[in-house]
């Protein structure tokens, strides 16, 4: 999106609101890297790589339900880094239009 002009009138945006949006966005860059580094945190005390005292059934048990929780943490993980890419690319998009 071209944040240079007004896109309903083709007309220059408001600067106050331009600098409004970029203190959000990266205030929201900010925010989503926390949010990153503390799942990624959770990830790695909730999620052992292995767990040696279960065994037969129990441990089967136990390690599918620790994968689906891996799973489920990774894409969660993978989902926050898009965002936080998406940010700083409309963070850089706002400074080149300026």
């Amino acid at each position: 999106m071209n944040y240079s002009t007004n896109l309903a009138t083709g007309s220059a945006p408001d600067p106050q609101i331009a600098q409004q949006v970029l203190a959000d966005l990266e205030n929201q860059a900010r925010e989503l890297t926390h949010l990153l580094w503390r799942l990624e945190r959770a990830r790695h005390v909730l999620v052992p790589a292995t767990a040696g005292s279960w065994r037969g059934l129990t441990k089967l048990a136990f390690d599918s339900a620790l994968g689906g929780l891996g799973v489920t943490m990774d894409d969660g993980i993978a989902t926050i880094r898009s965002a936080i890419q998406s940010t700083r690319n409309a963070i850089a998009g706002m400074g080149s239009d300026g």
